[in-house]
């Protein structure tokens, strides 16, 4: 309040100075030429000096103090920790989210006190609230100051975390949103969400959970990659990457908490701009044939709202078309074709499977028409008023029986029909 009033004050003196020039707040008709200029002249400066400052602040960036807010009560606590730059624009923000969050806390324990004392119970029967929001070491770049909290509350049985990320401009002096992040690095959350699968699928990091998973880890990686998901990501910035945290719920322990992944732009390089950039969709490849492998072990299908998931050893072993059409599901028109292609060392070795989207059709018919096929043909999935089918060649490409590529042979058969169990049963709707 006392700020509000010594505000207007100095809104009134404005206010009269700018009648006694006409109301206009510009130089009166006739004034002098050099007063004008003089005007300019200090709007230069003054804006030369609020540059000068604003480089000056971010060059102290890197000092600063740690703020503790705090409110204990025996086993009642709140505590909010934060950092304090001397960069005006960024503190204030900061101070205002914090401030807010810690005293809505205060608010949330009083309430349930009082909600408690209704129902009968005395004080001493409510022992514990626990809120904490610590920080991480704020990531300072020339352009962005990355800040990372965590919260933790307790009320008794499990406790609940959360993720606060403060991505800050140094140039546009505001907060960044993903979608301009991703902009800038001319990426999207489609790829993001591949890499992120590739990480979880992949990754030494994460060998023990995939060991120990006790559902499909392949089909839980899907579920906690989809683009929902990936949505409500947090996330912070560093020089050359991106972090993002999520607490895997599907295929982590909850002891695990939140596990931050961070992603290289570098990385991102190697993956398809859109459905694997549809290169070459139409062309026919014959063995031996250089052709680019597939590094990402999902596939996500944003025209349909379906995914599915490769095993690890696909990784630089296959490669994926999307043609116009394609005559091995006749009488069945699909409406989208996937064909999946073996590749060794670059080079085109033959087709695997080919992946047929139908609509109109239901799964008890693809099942029956299915039913003597010999394996060579299968009913894949169905979902989202889709039936998704399969075909694979009878045998592997004559070339394989070769001394030369003796292994192939071996390693073709697994991938049509050993793997193909797995990458059926990995099969998600949106």
């Amino acid at each position: 309040m006392k700020k509000w009033m010594i505000a207007v004050p100095l809104t009134l003196t404005v206010a009269i100075l700018g009648a006694c020039a006409g109301g206009t707040g510009k130089p009166e008709a006739g004034a002098d030429k050099e007063e004008v200029v003089q005007a300019e002249g200090t709007k230069v400066k003054a804006g030369a000096e609020k540059k000068e400052l604003q480089e000056k602040q971010v060059k102290e960036l890197g000092t600063y103090e740690k703020v503790l807010l705090e409110d204990k009560d025996g086993e009642r606590e709140v505590t909010v920790e934060y950092p304090r730059f001397g960069y005006e624009k960024l503190d204030q923000l900061i101070e205002e989210e914090m401030e807010s969050t810690f005293e809505g806390q205060i608010e949330s324990l009083e309430k349930l006190r009082q909600e408690l004392s209704s129902d009968g119970f005395e004080d001493e029967n409510f022992t514990k609230y626990f809120f904490r929001r610590t920080m991480e070491e704020p990531i300072i770049t020339d352009e962005v100051v990355s800040i990372y909290f965590e919260d933790y509350l307790y009320t008794g049985g499990h406790g609940v975390t959360g993720s606060v990320p403060i991505n800050f401009d140094l140039k546009k002096e505001r907060v960044l949103t993903l979608d301009e992040v991703l902009k800038e690095h001319e990426t999207s959350l489609d790829i993001i969400a591949e890499a992120m699968r590739d990480k979880l699928m992949t990754d030494e990091r994460f060998a023990q959970y995939r060991n120990d998973a006790v559902g499909d880890y392949a089909a839980g990686v899907a579920e906690e990659t989809s683009l929902e998901e990936m949505e409500r990501n947090a996330f912070t910035l560093q020089e050359d990457s991106i972090t993002f945290y999520h607490q895997y719920y599907s295929i982590f322990p909850n002891a695990e908490g939140i596990v931050g992944i961070e992603i290289k732009w570098s990385e991102l390089e190697d993956y398809p701009k859109k459905n694997h950039d549809k290169v070459n969709n139409s062309r026919a490849y014959s063995f031996g044939d250089q052709v680019k492998p597939a590094k990402s072990l999902t596939y996500h299908d944003k025209d349909f709202g379906f995914s599915f998931a490769f095993p690890p050893s696909w990784k630089n072993h296959y490669m994926l078309q999307i043609p116009d059409s394609s005559d091995l599901f006749e009488p069945y028109h699909p409406s989208k074709v996937i064909q999946l292609s073996m590749v060794d060392e670059g080079k085109f070795i033959g087709r695997l499977v080919t992946i047929g989207v139908l609509e109109g059709v239901t799964q008890e018919e693809m099942e029956d028409y299915y039913e003597g096929s010999l394996g060579t043909e299968a009913f894949m999935a169905a979902g989202n008023d889709l039936v998704l089918v399969y075909s694979i060649p009878y045998e592997p490409p004559g070339q394989t029986y070769g001394d030369e590529y003796g292994g192939l042979g071996k390693g073709y058969l697994q991938m049509v029909q050993g793997d193909m169990d797995e990458i059926v049963k990995s099969v998600q709707f949106d």
